[in-house]
């Protein structure tokens, strides 16, 4: 199959109209569904995973092939505002999100899933695990979470710390100069960071996966497919980039924090009793880079902060942390590395 017809594969541009959403009556959602498919199982491994600020469906997708062999099946869903997902106001993002998931979800005939989530999408995984844990595997409830987004105010990171420094106005425009320097040069703009200025939406530093002589066959597709799958997502609608951006800063009028519960150090502990209540020990790795410009290298403010704030949660969560040697922010994800097969074992 030549690339084209990959990236243009069903499987990656699956749309569908739910019902209840947003007091629509057919709000519409694309997404994806690949890597291993056995209709006739009820246990098949189905990874729920939840992108970045580019929130969009293709960002990896070209782990499909990974994935089918491994037998897990991936859900990734765009965001409002991406792909083909219909649009929302910035105040309703994070309860529209979480609610086109559950639909989503049900309209597939899925009833447990392991949750998956890098940089952005950690805010939206947790509040999805607090308000429905009960989408958790009932055996071996799982999440992982690579690159965590932690907000400025927690890691003295300059670039972001600068960036928080700006209006939601400013911030607001994101898309617009991420539109502009995609119509100049055909360049992958880095997929998880809110960039302060045009040398970094430019640059991507080292967003762009990249094969070494001694990587195996799936890590040089993958860095050649790629660059590809986020070119093709940008010939789609990309607005909600700076409905992400603004929310992630937390920079939503009338809001100074993330849904009713502010941050992780907020909504960890709630999330613990809804697992108690549930009857579930939730298992979580997190991934952090070595090296990283938005939150701080491993090891920095933020992290010890955010693994904090989960240590404090034993009684219901195991949890435990790694640092992912070679790679950044953008890259934590990346097969070169090892956390997808490291994660794939785990379902």
């Amino acid at each position: 199959m030549d690339t084209q017809a990959f990236i243009e594969s069903p499987c990656f541009n699956r749309i569908v109209e739910l019902d209840g959403i947003d007091g629509s009556n057919g709000f519409r959602v694309q997404y994806a569904d690949y890597g291993y498919r056995n209709e006739a199982s009820e246990d098949e491994k189905v990874l729920l995973f939840i992108g970045p600020m580019f929130a969009s469906r293709m960002v990896h997708v070209a782990k499909n092939d990974f994935a089918e062999r491994h037998k897990v099946r991936i859900i990734a869903i765009d965001r409002p505002g991406f792909g083909g997902t219909d649009a929302v106001g910035t105040s309703k993002r994070l309860d529209v999100t979480r609610a086109i998931t559950i639909a989503l979800l049900q309209h597939l005939g899925i009833r447990h899933v392991a949750v998956a989530c890098q940089s952005g999408g950690t805010v939206y995984a947790l509040d999805l695990l607090l308000h429905h844990p009960e989408i958790l595997n009932p055996t071996a409830p799982y999440l992982a979470i690579g690159a965590p987004w932690v907000h400025p105010s927690h890691t003295g990171a300059f670039a972001m710390s600068m960036t928080n420094m700006l209006p939601g106005a400013a911030i607001g425009t994101l898309d617009k100069w991420v539109s502009l320097f995609q119509t100049i040069s055909p360049i992958v703009t880095p997929i998880t960071g809110v960039a302060i200025g045009a040398s970094q939406i430019i640059s991507g530093a080292g967003a762009v996966p990249s094969a070494d002589p001694g990587d195996d066959e799936d890590s040089k597709r993958e860095a050649d497919l790629f660059p590809k799958c986020i070119k093709y997502a940008h010939t789609q609608n990309t607005t909600g980039l700076s409905d992400e951006a603004i929310f992630l800063m937390k920079k939503v009028e009338g809001s100074d924090g993330w849904g009713d519960w502010g941050d992780y150090d907020n909504l960890l502990p709630r999330l613990s009793a809804a697992l108690r209540a549930a009857g579930k020990r939730l298992t979580v790795d997190v991934y952090l880079a070595e090296k990283d410009m938005l939150i701080g290298d491993a090891g920095t403010k933020g992290t010890v902060w955010l693994t904090e704030c989960f240590e404090k949660e034993s009684e219901v969560m195991d949890f435990e942390s790694h640092v992912v040697k070679g790679a950044n922010h953008d890259t934590v994800w990346d097969l070169k590395h090892g956390v997808p097969g490291t994660v794939f074992l785990k379902l």
